[in-house]
């Protein structure tokens, strides 16, 4: 009995920690499958929804040109598969330019900052979060991008 209750004690206690959270993933843009936006910079799969007929995705490109600070909304459309999108690259490839990735699934919140040089996303660089990513973390990751203070 004693050993009964010792398992299930054990099984109680480690639950909470195989429970996935809702998350983002990002990757390149051809795994979004999306034959009509050709100038896709990235892929993005909502992970752990339980819902994605209910879920959003919105995002902005916060960039620095010419020293002036700038905000771009992004167009994000929906990949080959539910929860899978493509962001489409319509920001400059001048200045150091940030994706702020916002998303929803219920009461979940899940968001990132993929930093860019030129066309392509820098893998190394992403941060994913399990909330919206704040304004100084945004603003962070564009001086870092820059070279300006960290």
């Amino acid at each position: 009995m004693e050993m009964v209750k010792f398992a299930l004690i054990t099984l109680l206690a480690l639950s909470p920690l195989g429970a996935a959270e809702f998350t983002l993933t990002i990757g390149n843009p051809v795994a979004a499958n999306v034959a009509r936006v050709k100038t896709a910079g990235l892929a993005v799969r909502l992970e752990e929804c339980a819902d994605l007929a209910k879920a959003k995705l919105s995002g902005t490109a916060e960039g620095l040109e010419g020293g002036a600070r700038k905000s771009i909304p992004v167009q994000i459309v929906a990949g080959s598969g539910p929860g899978v999108y493509a962001v489409n690259h319509n920001w400059p490839n001048d200045g150091a330019w940030v994706v702020s990735l916002k998303a929803e699934c219920g009461s979940a919140t899940a968001g990132a900052i993929v930093p860019f040089r030129g066309f392509a996303y820098l893998r190394d660089t992403v941060k994913i979060f399990p909330r919206f990513p704040s304004a100084a973390e945004i603003d962070r990751s564009l001086n870092e991008l820059s070279g300006g203070p960290k």
